[in-house]
């Protein structure tokens, strides 16, 4: 049976149909064997959707695009880099001034990555295809790290942001359904990865950069529940990510790379954790962005958390992908914010089947 990654799976025209990450695609399906062939194929940009079995798509528009906007601790709007769009994964870079972001290209159906300026000037494109995203800053800020899809086939590869050296393929497995960088060590030793299994599986490992196989770390290898979002400490020595091991999302924070015990932050729910400045900062169930302190020595421990502001995420939120960032400072966060201009907006695309590529 084969393991595809999105929601709302629907099968039509000899196609599975999935929502991924604000895109409606689809994927040539073999009901003999299960299992799916070619690159996926962008339908639409939109999280909910309904086909029929004539040939006719509905989705809802207004759930995928959202504004590119920086926030400061109070929730104070401070800039708007770019213009309404389908956008993923925003990431500060290393000095605070860019943000790199997944951004789909309307006329190729594909995903890019941009680089936007916070302040002021114009967006630069880094990639041009077929499938790129996820981008994760090197420490010195020259290098993206990002996730490639490509003739049915994922990797995780890098390229310097001045083209002047090739593109280099980090990490592929063909065991994995599919592999996202997440962060890039301080020291630039590791790349903390985000894999899924032919399960369905998420697991957190990590890629030594000077060479070495990916490794599960020691304080995490034993989990079962499917983990997301490692993040390194600035120091390094610890690793933060959330889990649905209790059924719902929550917060932890474990030794990096050596054994130790599990320090769980959130109590009533938590995700998408994230460094910066002195804090460690998370999203509640209800989209409310928190502030954790915490101390290092002699072990991890949460000494106060409080609430900053809330968040108003494209709907419904996915869970699983990263839709805010924090600077390097903590003083300012890149937040995905919704597009309620479209509330009522349904599309109908009829034959579908034909605007698929042969």
């Amino acid at each position: 049976m084969a393991v595809v990654s999105g929601q709302m799976p629907q099968f039509a025209s000899d196609h599975l149909l999935v929502s991924r990450e604000g895109h409606i695609m689809a994927e040539r399906f073999d009901t003999r064997t299960w299992k799916v062939s070619g690159d996926p194929q962008s339908l639409g940009n939109a999280r909910y959707f309904s086909v029929s079995t004539i040939g006719v798509l509905a989705y809802h528009e207004s759930s995928a695009e959202s504004e590119l906007k920086v926030f400061d601790r109070s929730g104070n709007a401070l800039a708007t880099p770019g213009p309404l769009a389908i956008y993923d994964w925003p990431r500060f870079s290393p000095d605070g001034k860019s943000i790199a972001v997944t951004v789909p290209d309307p006329k190729s159906s594909t995903d890019d990555l941009w680089v936007y300026p916070v302040m002021s000037g114009p967006p630069a494109r880094i990639t041009f295809g077929p499938f790129d995203g996820c981008p994760t800053w090197s420490p010195d800020g020259t290098e993206l790290a990002y996730s490639v899809r490509e003739n049915g086939k994922w990797s995780i590869r890098r390229r310097r942001l001045d083209g002047s050296r090739p593109e280099e393929t980090l990490y592929a497995n063909d065991t994995d359904e599919f592999g996202l960088p997440i962060d890039w060590s301080r020291d630039g030793r590791y790349l903390s990865m985000h894999l899924s299994n032919k399960q369905g599986i998420y697991s957190n490992w990590t890629l030594p950069l000077a060479g070495g196989k990916a490794f599960r770390p020691a304080a995490t290898a034993g989990l079962n529940a499917s983990e997301y979002e490692g993040r390194f400490s600035p120091d390094g020595r610890w690793l933060t990510f959330f889990s649905y091991e209790t059924g719902r999302p929550e917060v932890y924070a474990v030794p990096f790379p050596r054994a130790g015990s599990k320090s769980q932050v959130s109590t009533t729910g938590g995700w998408l954790p994230r460094f910066g400045g002195k804090d460690l900062f998370y999203v509640t169930m209800g989209n409310r962005l928190m502030a954790a302190q915490f101390h290092t020595q002699p072990t991890f421990g949460v000494e106060s958390i409080h609430p900053l502001f809330q968040l108003d995420f494209p709907n419904p939120p996915d869970r699983t992908s990263p839709l805010y960032d924090v600077s390097p400072d903590g003083q300012r966060f890149a937040v995905l914010t919704g597009d309620r201009s479209k509330t009522t907006t349904i599309t109908l695309l009829t034959n579908w089947p034909a605007e698929l590529k042969r």
